[in-house]
């Protein structure tokens, strides 16, 4: 008589392969954008512009390549990404000056596909910013949760460069009232 576990080994293991599948496929619907947002003291125009200039940041390891009407090009190397290591991404970016700037990836080693926004909203009768960052990351890994392992990477990601464009920008309108100010006592 034939042993019955040889049987039931190829079956059981089809049914793993199956759920894996299943499994898989489910996460990638459930992908969804990361939206995050920071109260940042400085007026919009501040706000706006700290976006454009984060193009080129040694720190962020960003450079802008191009530049057009209204945007440009930006290679990016993100540094010790978790699973995927070291990223290398060419973005283009588009202003709608003073209210968003929308991005989508152009090409990476690691990213089959990423976009999103930054919003930028008055607050506080235009003394304050209300800036929201929405993005979406695919990245080519086929592993399971890998929609988990995204989203908090992503969410990670997005907390820290809204709150680096905070910090700046709340700086360089600090000291742009300062100068106003400095400018007033001069005058008198």
């Amino acid at each position: 008589m034939k042993n019955p576990g040889v049987l039931v080994y190829p079956y059981m293991l089809s049914l793993i392969c199956m759920a894996f599948v299943s499994i898989t496929g489910i996460q990638a619907k459930d992908e969804k954008m990361v939206v995050s947002s920071i109260v940042v003291n400085a007026p919009p125009k501040v706000v706006y512009e700290v976006i454009r200039q984060y193009r080129n940041n040694t720190a962020a390891r960003r450079k802008q390549l191009s530049v057009t009407a209204d945007g440009g090009t930006v290679k990016e190397n993100m540094q010790g990404v978790t699973i995927l290591g070291n990223v290398e991404c060419l973005w283009q970016e588009k202003d709608t000056p003073y209210q968003r700037v929308d991005y989508h990836l152009l090409s990476s080693d690691k990213f089959r596909s990423a976009f999103g926004s930054w919003l930028i909203n008055p607050a506080n009768e235009g003394r304050s910013t209300q800036l929201q960052l929405q993005a979406y990351v695919d990245a080519y890994i086929n592993i399971p949760f890998k929609a988990e392992i995204t989203r908090t990477n992503t969410t990670k990601d997005v907390k820290g460069r809204l709150e680096t464009i905070k910090r700046i920008a709340e700086a360089t309108a600090t000291k742009t009232v300062a100068n106003q100010a400095d400018g007033e006592k001069s005058k008198e």
